[in-house]
Protein backbone atom coordinates (compact mmCIF):
# COMPACT_ATOMS: atom_id res chain seq x y z
CA UNK A 1 0.00 0.00 0.00
CA UNK A 2 2.87 2.38 0.78
CA UNK A 3 4.26 2.14 -2.74
CA UNK A 4 0.79 2.61 -4.22
CA UNK A 5 0.18 5.79 -2.22
CA UNK A 6 3.64 7.22 -2.92
CA UNK A 7 3.40 6.68 -6.67
CA UNK A 8 -0.17 7.99 -6.86
CA UNK A 9 0.79 11.12 -4.92
CA UNK A 10 3.88 11.63 -7.05
CA UNK A 11 1.86 11.25 -10.25
CA UNK A 12 -0.81 13.66 -9.07
CA UNK A 13 1.83 16.14 -7.96
CA UNK A 14 3.59 16.08 -11.32
CA UNK A 15 0.33 16.58 -13.20
CA UNK A 16 -0.60 19.50 -10.96
CA UNK A 17 2.78 21.08 -11.70
CA UNK A 18 1.98 20.77 -15.38
CA UNK A 19 -0.93 23.14 -14.91
CA UNK A 20 1.33 25.65 -13.17
CA UNK A 21 4.27 25.47 -15.59
CA UNK A 22 2.65 25.45 -19.00
CA UNK A 23 5.98 25.46 -20.86
CA UNK A 24 6.77 22.05 -19.36
CA UNK A 25 3.19 20.77 -19.29
CA UNK A 26 3.61 17.89 -21.74
CA UNK A 27 6.61 16.19 -20.05
CA UNK A 28 5.09 16.77 -16.60
CA UNK A 29 1.72 15.32 -17.65
CA UNK A 30 3.45 12.38 -19.35
CA UNK A 31 5.67 11.56 -16.37
CA UNK A 32 2.78 12.09 -13.95
CA UNK A 33 0.53 9.73 -15.89
CA UNK A 34 3.30 7.11 -15.82
CA UNK A 35 3.54 7.23 -12.04
CA UNK A 36 -0.25 7.16 -11.71
CA UNK A 37 -0.36 3.93 -13.71
CA UNK A 38 2.45 2.49 -11.60
CA UNK A 39 0.56 3.47 -8.46
CA UNK A 40 -2.61 1.81 -9.75
CA UNK A 41 -0.65 -1.35 -10.52
CA UNK A 42 0.54 -1.45 -6.90
CA UNK A 43 -2.93 -0.62 -5.57
CA UNK A 44 -4.57 -3.40 -7.59
CA UNK A 45 -1.70 -5.85 -7.19
CA UNK A 46 -1.53 -6.22 -10.96
CA UNK A 47 2.02 -6.11 -12.38
CA UNK A 48 0.52 -6.76 -15.84
CA UNK A 49 -0.65 -3.14 -15.95
CA UNK A 50 2.95 -2.20 -16.83
CA UNK A 51 2.62 -4.09 -20.11
CA UNK A 52 5.24 -6.83 -19.88
CA UNK A 53 4.49 -9.82 -22.08
CA UNK A 54 5.21 -13.50 -21.48
CA UNK A 55 8.12 -13.45 -23.95
CA UNK A 56 9.92 -10.79 -21.90
CA UNK A 57 9.18 -7.84 -24.19
CA UNK A 58 7.12 -4.75 -23.35
CA UNK A 59 3.86 -4.02 -25.17
CA UNK A 60 4.01 -1.16 -27.68
CA UNK A 61 1.60 0.94 -25.62
CA UNK A 62 3.81 0.55 -22.55
CA UNK A 63 6.91 1.69 -24.44
CA UNK A 64 4.99 4.78 -25.53
CA UNK A 65 2.67 5.68 -22.68
CA UNK A 66 5.18 4.80 -19.95
CA UNK A 67 8.29 6.04 -21.77
CA UNK A 68 9.28 8.56 -19.03
CA UNK A 69 8.96 5.87 -16.36
CA UNK A 70 11.00 3.40 -18.40
CA UNK A 71 13.65 6.04 -18.99
CA UNK A 72 13.85 6.76 -15.27
CA UNK A 73 14.05 3.15 -14.07
CA UNK A 74 16.55 2.18 -16.79
CA UNK A 75 18.77 5.11 -15.83
CA UNK A 76 18.69 4.10 -12.16
CA UNK A 77 19.35 0.46 -13.05
CA UNK A 78 22.37 1.30 -15.19
CA UNK A 79 23.80 3.55 -12.48
CA UNK A 80 23.44 0.74 -9.94
CA UNK A 81 25.02 -1.71 -12.39
CA UNK A 82 28.00 0.56 -13.05
CA UNK A 83 28.76 1.55 -9.47
CA UNK A 84 27.77 -1.56 -7.54
CA UNK A 85 30.53 -3.84 -6.27
CA UNK A 86 28.09 -6.71 -5.92
CA UNK A 87 28.51 -9.56 -8.45
CA UNK A 88 25.88 -9.67 -11.16
CA UNK A 89 25.52 -13.45 -10.70
CA UNK A 90 25.94 -15.45 -7.50
CA UNK A 91 26.12 -19.24 -7.49
CA UNK A 92 23.93 -20.76 -4.78
CA UNK A 93 24.25 -24.42 -5.78
CA UNK A 94 25.84 -26.02 -8.85
CA UNK A 95 22.47 -25.83 -10.62
CA UNK A 96 21.07 -22.57 -9.22
CA UNK A 97 22.32 -19.01 -9.57
CA UNK A 98 20.66 -15.76 -8.52
CA UNK A 99 21.38 -12.13 -9.24
CA UNK A 100 20.31 -8.93 -10.89
CA UNK A 101 18.91 -8.39 -14.37
CA UNK A 102 21.72 -9.15 -16.84
CA UNK A 103 23.09 -7.89 -20.09
CA UNK A 104 23.53 -10.52 -22.79
CA UNK A 105 27.29 -10.59 -22.21
CA UNK A 106 26.86 -11.41 -18.52
CA UNK A 107 24.74 -14.55 -18.68
CA UNK A 108 26.61 -17.71 -17.53
CA UNK A 109 27.14 -20.16 -20.37
CA UNK A 110 25.76 -23.13 -18.45
CA UNK A 111 22.38 -21.55 -17.64
CA UNK A 112 19.49 -23.24 -19.46
CA UNK A 113 16.49 -21.71 -17.63
CA UNK A 114 15.91 -18.01 -16.93
CA UNK A 115 13.29 -17.03 -14.33
CA UNK A 116 12.54 -13.32 -14.68
CA UNK A 117 10.67 -11.69 -11.79
CA UNK A 118 10.58 -8.11 -13.08
CA UNK A 119 7.42 -6.41 -14.30
CA UNK A 120 9.07 -3.10 -15.16
CA UNK A 121 11.96 -4.15 -17.44
CA UNK A 122 12.10 -5.95 -20.77
CA UNK A 123 14.39 -8.97 -20.80
CA UNK A 124 17.29 -8.47 -23.26
CA UNK A 125 16.92 -10.64 -26.35
CA UNK A 126 20.46 -11.94 -25.95
CA UNK A 127 19.63 -13.28 -22.49
CA UNK A 128 16.53 -15.11 -23.70
CA UNK A 129 17.99 -16.45 -26.93
CA UNK A 130 18.73 -20.18 -26.88
CA UNK A 131 17.37 -20.64 -23.34
CA UNK A 132 14.10 -21.56 -21.69
CA UNK A 133 12.68 -18.23 -20.52
CA UNK A 134 9.91 -18.01 -17.91
CA UNK A 135 8.30 -14.82 -16.63
CA UNK A 136 6.78 -14.52 -13.17
CA UNK A 137 6.19 -10.75 -12.93
CA UNK A 138 6.19 -9.11 -9.52
CA UNK A 139 6.16 -5.45 -8.58
CA UNK A 140 9.24 -4.30 -6.70
CA UNK A 141 9.06 -4.85 -2.91
CA UNK A 142 5.87 -6.94 -3.12
CA UNK A 143 4.91 -10.57 -2.49
CA UNK A 144 2.92 -12.76 -4.92
CA UNK A 145 -0.15 -14.93 -4.50
CA UNK A 146 1.01 -18.10 -2.75
CA UNK A 147 -0.98 -20.53 -4.88
CA UNK A 148 0.17 -18.91 -8.10
CA UNK A 149 3.79 -19.05 -6.95
CA UNK A 150 3.48 -22.71 -5.97
CA UNK A 151 1.95 -23.66 -9.32
CA UNK A 152 4.57 -21.71 -11.26
CA UNK A 153 7.51 -23.31 -9.46
CA UNK A 154 5.96 -26.76 -9.90
CA UNK A 155 5.81 -26.12 -13.67
CA UNK A 156 9.52 -25.33 -14.01
CA UNK A 157 11.79 -27.94 -15.61
CA UNK A 158 14.75 -29.39 -13.76
CA UNK A 159 17.58 -27.47 -15.42
CA UNK A 160 20.50 -25.17 -14.51
CA UNK A 161 18.57 -22.07 -13.47
CA UNK A 162 19.18 -18.35 -13.05
CA UNK A 163 16.62 -16.38 -11.00
CA UNK A 164 16.65 -12.60 -11.10
CA UNK A 165 14.72 -9.40 -10.45
CA UNK A 166 16.10 -5.89 -11.02
CA UNK A 167 18.92 -5.93 -8.46
CA UNK A 168 18.67 -9.49 -7.16
CA UNK A 169 17.62 -8.72 -3.59
CA UNK A 170 13.97 -8.77 -2.40
CA UNK A 171 11.95 -10.47 -5.12
CA UNK A 172 14.80 -12.80 -6.00
CA UNK A 173 15.34 -13.76 -2.36
CA UNK A 174 11.66 -14.52 -1.79
CA UNK A 175 11.25 -16.61 -4.94
CA UNK A 176 14.53 -18.49 -4.53
CA UNK A 177 13.73 -19.41 -0.92
CA UNK A 178 10.47 -21.05 -1.94
CA UNK A 179 12.17 -22.64 -4.97
CA UNK A 180 14.92 -24.23 -2.84
CA UNK A 181 12.44 -25.77 -0.38
CA UNK A 182 10.13 -26.95 -3.14
CA UNK A 183 13.05 -28.69 -4.88
CA UNK A 184 14.11 -30.37 -1.64
CA UNK A 185 17.48 -28.61 -1.50
CA UNK A 186 16.56 -27.03 1.86
CA UNK A 187 14.29 -28.40 4.57
CA UNK A 188 12.89 -25.01 5.61
CA UNK A 189 12.63 -21.41 4.47
CA UNK A 190 15.06 -20.13 7.15
CA UNK A 191 17.60 -22.70 5.96
CA UNK A 192 17.05 -21.54 2.37
CA UNK A 193 17.53 -17.91 3.40
CA UNK A 194 20.82 -18.79 5.12
CA UNK A 195 22.05 -20.55 1.99
CA UNK A 196 21.04 -17.65 -0.23
CA UNK A 197 22.50 -14.88 1.90
CA UNK A 198 25.76 -16.80 2.17
CA UNK A 199 25.96 -16.70 -1.63
CA UNK A 200 24.52 -13.18 -2.07
CA UNK A 201 24.69 -11.11 1.15
CA UNK A 202 22.68 -8.28 -0.40
CA UNK A 203 19.47 -10.33 -0.37
CA UNK A 204 16.99 -8.58 1.91
CA UNK A 205 13.24 -9.12 2.37
CA UNK A 206 10.98 -6.29 3.49
CA UNK A 207 8.09 -6.58 5.94
CA UNK A 208 5.49 -7.65 3.37
CA UNK A 209 7.80 -10.29 1.93
CA UNK A 210 8.72 -11.62 5.36
CA UNK A 211 5.05 -11.87 6.28
CA UNK A 212 4.48 -13.88 3.11
CA UNK A 213 7.38 -16.23 3.93
CA UNK A 214 6.09 -16.67 7.49
CA UNK A 215 2.63 -17.58 6.16
CA UNK A 216 4.16 -20.08 3.73
CA UNK A 217 6.16 -21.71 6.52
CA UNK A 218 3.16 -21.81 8.84
CA UNK A 219 0.74 -23.25 6.28
CA UNK A 220 3.26 -25.51 4.53
CA UNK A 221 2.20 -24.03 1.19
CA UNK A 222 5.48 -24.87 -0.48
CA UNK A 223 5.95 -28.50 0.55
CA UNK A 224 5.08 -30.29 -2.65
CA UNK A 225 5.19 -33.99 -3.56
CA UNK A 226 8.44 -33.43 -5.46
CA UNK A 227 10.39 -32.55 -2.33
CA UNK A 228 8.56 -35.08 -0.19
CA UNK A 229 9.21 -37.84 -2.72
CA UNK A 230 12.94 -37.17 -2.71
CA UNK A 231 13.04 -37.33 1.06
CA UNK A 232 11.09 -40.61 1.06
CA UNK A 233 13.49 -42.07 -1.47
CA UNK A 234 16.44 -41.07 0.71
CA UNK A 235 17.90 -38.50 -1.62
CA UNK A 236 19.74 -35.72 0.21
CA UNK A 237 20.08 -32.12 -0.92
CA UNK A 238 23.44 -32.80 -2.57
CA UNK A 239 21.78 -35.19 -5.03
CA UNK A 240 19.65 -32.46 -6.56
CA UNK A 241 21.84 -29.40 -6.30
Amino acid sequence: MKYAVLNLLLGAGLISQGFLYRSAAIPLFWLGASFLILGMAYLAGRPGLLGKRADGTMAWWSRGLLFPLHLYIHSVWHLCRIFSREPAVCRVTPRLSVGRRLLASEIPSDVELIVDLTAEFPEPAGVREGRDYRLFPMLDATAPDADRLREFIASLPDAPTFIHCAQGHGRTGLFAMVFLVHRGVCASLPEAETLLTAARPGIRLNGEQRAFIAACELNALIHQPQGARRKQEGEGPEAIR
